[in-house]
């Protein structure tokens, strides 16, 4: 089977998105020839192995800002790498500009698109868009971008739920597609090998793995955190999403004398290490779709102690730990830590090797299988009615081509005069003659241009900012 995936992220980067894509592009490479497409130095074609080959797409910015650098050229050169490789499916696992030139291709080939929704689509605006990207994660809002949405939506052939919220809501959205409820897959035998902690040690360690931000709540457990005895410590273990949220915890930590240390974000590899140090898992996240981390903690043999969120819900009980409503007060959710703690080493044990044989289901290998047959069910459906292509490739060449004699995509540093001749096009009555598709594709083109130039704009702007800075501090 030959599979095309795709992700918006840096490797790395993107959270667990970012990681589930990387991941399934490796696991799925190991009996089936896959195709990965993802932001890189320039637009290249990479071989990883025999089975496995990454598209590399130029992007813009830095740590999870990912700007593809989109024109005609490089369009061109993905339709055209996709015509030969071939594809049986395409997956991909963000609704982002690289995702979105996928499906066009996939529609217009009849070739099956599937989505996994790592968010809830009536929500998403919570999701911690605009803590991480500042001002540009506010654009999410805009009606144009909700358009986008919904248009990406419908032309999924079909769309992977993580659980039954993602699937509701996905519903709840308007689409009336194809819905398929498989979750995240983990490497569950990374995670076997964790030994089960001495309940009777005298120093009880807390942690949480995830961003550090608002929708994570670690407030909630700073809070929790005073009302626990002072052998009580708790790992923060995460990248910032914002400064100022930071600079409160901090505060918040200093003001109350709390016995919490801010780790910063780790190495994926040390993360079955973490989860080995500690006695439990603690969540106060508000919104979860699918936590990877509760999942490895569980694998890790690590009962969970979480305010109610879409994983905490599915998953957690108390025979792995315990699931408390989202206003429990928290001396409430410190008393049950307590409480779990005090258990004897036969109990706790008890409890370890539930939260193991829950893990069990999200391995990689039972993950694959379900979502292979979800490839075969569509491709089924699809080759039944396969239907001739009716894609105007001269049309769309003759558009850009236009475009290229405007020199928009060729100055790079003339962005007023790019600006212009974007207005100017818009204005003109060309825009009239293009089909609905035709014109999402030139929006899609023109929107991470001008995200491009933007961000340039912002990055001079910083550095002349810190070169002033430290200039006037001497």
């Amino acid at each position: 089977m030959k599979i095309v995936f795709c992700s918006l992220f840096r490797q790395s980067m993107g959270g667990g998105v970012g990681r589930i894509a990387y991941e399934i592009s490796s696991v799925f490479a190991e009996k089936h020839q896959v195709v990965f497409v993802i932001p890189g130095i320039a637009t290249r074609v990479n071989r990883v192995n025999k089975n496995l080959v990454y598209l590399e797409v130029k992007n813009v910015g830095k740590d999870e800002i990912s700007i593809p650098v989109l024109n005609y050229q490089v369009i061109k050169f993905i339709f055209n790498f996709l015509d030969k490789f071939s594809a049986d499916v395409i997956h991909v696992h963000d609704p982002g500009p690289l995702s979105f030139l996928l499906q066009l291709w996939a529609k217009e080939n009849n070739v099956p698109f599937v989505y996994t929704s790592h968010v809830l689509p009536t929500k998403i605006g919570d999701f911690g868009l605009s803590e991480a990207s500042g001002k540009m994660g506010k654009v999410i809002d805009n009606k144009l971008i909700k358009n986008y949405f919904s248009y990406f939506y419908k032309n999924c052939d079909g769309i992977i739920a993580l659980n039954r919220f993602a699937r509701d809501d996905i519903k709840n959205f308007g689409y009336r597609g194809r819905i398929f409820q498989i979750p995240n897959g983990r490497d569950i035998k990374l995670y076997g090998s964790c030994r089960v902690a001495d309940i009777n040690e005298n120093e009880k360690k807390l942690v949480f793995i995830g961003y550090l931000s608002q929708r994570k709540n670690q407030k909630y457990l700073l809070q929790v955190m005073r009302c626990l005895p002072k052998n009580y410590s708790l790992d923060l273990i995460g990248d910032k999403l914002e400064n100022t949220y930071i600079k409160n915890l901090k505060a918040y930590i200093k003001k109350y004398r709390l016995n919490v240390n801010l780790i910063g974000k780790v190495d994926y590899s040390l993360i079955p290490k973490y989860l080995e140090q500690c006695h439990l898992f603690v969540s106060a996240s508000k919104m979860e779709v699918q936590s990877l981390v509760v999942i490895e903690a569980l694998a890790a043999a690590r009962p969970v102690v979480g305010l109610a969120n879409e994983t905490i819900e599915e998953i957690i009980d108390d025979s792995c730990g315990f699931n408390f409503p989202k206003d429990t007060a928290p001396k409430k959710f410190a008393e049950k830590i307590m409480q779990i703690c005090s258990v004897s080493q036969e109990e706790y044990n008890r409890l370890c090797f539930t939260a193991r044989k829950k893990a069990s289901g999200f391995s990689w290998d039972k993950i694959r299988e379900q979502t292979k047959k979800v490839y075969l069910s569509l491709s089924g459906e699809m080759s039944k009615t396969k239907k001739a292509s009716t894609y105007n490739k001269s049309k769309i060449e003759k558009i850009f081509g236009e475009l290229e004699l405007w020199g928009i995509f060729k100055d790079k540093n003339g962005h007023k005069k790019r600006n212009r001749e974007l207005i100017r096009f818009f204005e003109s009555k060309k825009i009239n003659k293009l089909k609905k598709k035709d014109l999402y594709i030139l929006l899609l083109v023109v929107i991470t241009v001008l995200a491009g130039s933007w961000y340039s704009f912002y990055e001079n702007i910083t550095n002349i900012k810190s070169k002033i800075k430290i200039l006037t501090n001497h």
